[in-house]
């Protein structure tokens, strides 16, 4: 199975704000086929464009998760969607453990803040 790349991220502005040089967004995400798969290390985001910055995000937060049961983190270093599940070995429930099996259709809702 090939892996999910840049490519495969459809990110939509939703609504946009900007305040002191500083920009506000809610987005959508749209990633996941079910054929592709998570690459070790995450989901490589498209650069700074359809996220309305020029020079950097500052925090990405996911307000919603799609309805699919997976964990999703931003990687601000790496510029990457970090993929986790849950590990409920032993019957307790274990840390999120990064996922890199294939991801269905996920839509998810942001809220991005940066220049």
């Amino acid at each position: 199975m090939a892996d999910l790349t840049a490519a495969d991220v459809t990110v939509t502005v939703e609504h946009k704000d900007l305040t002191h040089n500083l920009k506000m967004a809610v987005m959508t995400f749209a990633l996941g086929d079910g054929a592709k798969t998570v690459p070790a290390g995450g989901v490589p985001l498209p650069d700074l464009r359809p996220f309305w910055m020029h020079h950097r995000i500052i925090e990405l937060a996911f307000t919603s998760k799609g309805g699919s049961g997976f964990l999703f983190d931003f990687d601000r270093a790496n510029h990457k969607i970090m993929v986790k599940t849950f590990d409920y070995d032993a019957g307790a429930d274990g840390p999120a453990i990064a996922f890199t099996g294939a991801l269905p259709a996920t839509t998810l809702r942001a809220l991005v803040y940066g220049k």
